[in-house]
């Protein structure tokens, strides 16, 4: 049913404060002002008067039809009744259902300001709420730039800086004058700078994410690494409108990767040679460039009035370590005083002394270097081990890389007591190979000298033998005992040349197939005498059909001799020695036994030692039969080894290599 202009009239004074307080609620949410909402009440009670006004001066007529009019009268009231928080979540949604209302119920209104007024009010609306979402997104931004460890910064799309990063800025200690615009790429090294623009330069080019390891300087004036990563802001059709950066600080990763890297590397060279030489030079090398772009090891010989430099260069120029070497061994370079002893502690020198640089001015000119090695920071390590100063490792580093860190002399120090403790052990290897070369000519010398001497001793003990009377028993006695010490003189000296011979590893080994048979039979033939005066049984056990070995005959007879000369020694009169061999899958297995008092357990791994014995007062021999006898039975490709038991006896056994054939 239509509604006459009086009604509506009447109907907009009579519920004029419950529309315009609903509409005042319902949008108090998206203001940060809070008068806002009252001004605009106010503009819109004063719109709804100027309509009731001009409704009254109008005679009669219809405007709109009742539905319209009620509706507007039940969307006010409904405003009005909701509680405070409903109305928040729906406010907007109700405000635009009861605005439509009224242009309905308005729509036959000849003023044409209404409508436009009514517009103005919903834009204010509008920039408002826009408003308080925008500052409610940057206080988002700046608690998540708090709140993360990272230094994030927004720019356009070529990197410049256009607002205040405030974590970027803490870290460099620019101002947002400096740093705006491109400023903030001042605070990254000059080197690095150019790989920092492409990334922005890779977003521009299509990329999303773009990532790069920088150099950035913060406010102590100390270089940090960093990880900087640079994500693209795209609009709806993928145009680029601005870039988010993140800079992670990596520098304890990047330093702990490289600590852990040269400790690896310089590990495997150090246990690579006992060449002192090679040590050196192979370890100063691997710190560059990591640690270093050059370095120094001073080095105490063993002559205390001497002593030895090394330098090693990043570019790898022997001709500049040359010099640079001679000019440290002259006393002319170096980072402590001229004359200055060596430090007993690491020092770090993050800006080089003024002597220092001054020195190096000096010498520069005479120096075929570049200036990318001229030294900026320095660390001096000492070489200690045991107690003892072997010398000084210095570490230079150019410009290219930031000071030094104290983690970084940490690094140094661990490295430096590791080649100090490589260095000790060439030189203990080097000495022990000039004693060993020492005691090698003592051994031939004396084996040359005693040799012609013990055959005419020999000769003419059996010479003497020959021409006294049998029955001169007492001087019979004496020569016996002669020709013994002789023999027992001849076999020290061929057992200390064959030691000597197997531990130089120039044993002579002259194989051929030999009847596994005949080598026991043989032995026990050439020892039977021996076993018979010592008043002990020989048995022999020896397997049917026993495959040939490949083997030096007389070698192996040796080995034979040496064994049952030994349980000749320990097996009491009457007792017996067993001799034999058996097949063992591809080897044949030798054996001999005794019947002695047996060897203890804790003695068993000890006896083919050299210069061992089970009692350390016998003289029978120089502890050196066993030693012989493994070293001979390894040559031949096998294996020699003691079972025994305390009151039990002893078997030594050991292996020869088979060959396909039997027989003798």
């Amino acid at each position: 049913m239509p509604v006459h202009a009086s009604e509506i009239a009447a109907f907009l004074r009579e519920h004029e404060g419950d529309i315009t307080n609903a509409w005042a609620q319902c949008i108090a949410p998206f203001s940060d002002d809070e008068a806002l909402p009252f001004l605009l009440r106010s503009e819109l009670s004063a719109i709804l008067g100027q309509v009731a006004s001009h409704l009254e001066t109008r005679a009669s007529g219809p405007l709109c039809d009742n539905d319209a009019a009620s509706e507007t009268r039940r969307l006010a009231y409904r405003l009005n009744a909701t509680p405070e928080p409903a109305r928040r979540d729906r406010g907007a949604r109700e405000w635009i259902a009861l605005r439509q209302a009224i242009e309905r119920v308005l729509r036959s209104t000849a003023d044409p300001s209404v409508p436009e007024r009514l517009f103005e009010i919903e834009s204010a609306i509008e920039c408002a709420r826009l408003e308080r979402a925008l500052r409610l997104a940057g206080e988002r931004w700046n608690a998540l730039c708090r709140a993360t460890a990272d230094l994030v910064f927004s720019t356009d799309a070529f990197g410049r800086l256009l607002e205040d990063a405030i974590s970027l800025r803490s870290f460099t200690g620019q101002s947002f004058a400096e740093a705006r615009e491109l400023g903030w790429l001042e605070a990254v090294r000059a080197e690095d700078r150019e790989r920092a623009r492409n990334c922005f330069r890779r977003c521009r080019d299509g990329s999303d994410v773009a990532e790069a390891e920088v150099w950035l300087r913060n406010a102590d004036g100390r270089a940090r690494r960093m990880t900087l990563r640079v994500a693209a802001l795209r609009g709806r059709y993928g145009d680029l409108y601005g870039c988010v950066a993140a800079a992670t600080d990596v520098t304890d990763r990047v330093l702990r990767e490289r600590a852990e890297r040269l400790l690896a590397a310089t590990g495997a060279a150090l246990t690579a040679s006992l060449d002192e030489e090679r040590v050196l030079a192979d370890v100063m090398r691997l710190t560059l460039p990591d640690l270093a772009d050059w370095c120094v090891a001073d080095l105490v010989a063993e002559a205390p009035s001497t002593r030895r430099v090394r330098v090693a260069c990043r570019d790898g120029s022997d001709g500049l370590a040359e010099e640079i070497a001679a000019m440290v061994d002259e006393g002319r370079f170096g980072p402590l005083p001229a004359g200055s002893s060596y430090p007993r502690e690491p020092l770090l020198f993050s800006e080089l002394p003024e002597e220092f640089s001054a020195r190096w001015a000096r010498a520069w000119p005479t120096l075929r270097a570049s200036d990318e090695l001229r030294p900026r920071a320095a660390m001096v390590v000492p070489l200690v081990v045991h107690g003892r100063l072997l010398g000084a490792w210095t570490f230079f580093r150019s410009g290219r890389e930031p000071p030094y860190e104290p983690r970084e002399l940490d690094v140094a120090r661990e490295l430096a007591s590791r080649l100090a403790i490589a260095i000790d052990n060439a030189r203990l290897y080097q000495a022990a190979r000039e004693a060993i070369r020492a005691r090698d000519e003592v051994l031939s010398t004396v084996a040359h000298d005693l040799r012609n001497p013990l055959s005419a001793i020999s000769v003419s003990v059996h010479t003497l033998q020959a021409r006294i009377p049998p029955e001169a028993k007492k001087e019979h006695r004496a020569l016996d005992a002669v020709s013994r010490g002789v023999e027992r003189v001849t076999q020290l000296v061929s057992d200390l040349l064959d030691e000597r011979t197997i531990e130089s590893g120039r044993l002579s080994v002259e194989f051929q197939s030999c009847s596994a048979e005949l080598l026991v039979r043989h032995a026990a033939e050439a020892n039977r005498a021996r076993l018979e005066g010592a008043s002990l049984r020989l048995e022999l056990e020896l397997e049917l059909e026993l495959p040939r070995v490949l083997a030096d005959a007389n070698r192996i007879a040796q080995v034979f001799d040496n064994l049952i000369g030994n349980a000749v020694k320990f097996t009491p009169n009457g007792k017996k020695v067993r001799i034999g061999a058996a097949r063992a899958g591809g080897f044949v297995h030798f054996w001999v036994a005794d019947e002695g008092h047996g060897i203890l357990p804790d003695d068993l791994p000890r006896i083919f030692d050299r210069y061992w014995k089970v009692h350390r007062a016998d003289r029978r021999g120089a502890g050196l039969g066993l030693s012989i006898c493994k070293g001979i039975v390894e040559a031949h490709g096998g294996k020699i080894w003691a079972e025994s038991a305390p009151e039990c006896g002893s078997t030594l056994h050991f292996t020869l290599l088979a060959t396909e054939s039997g027989g003798l």
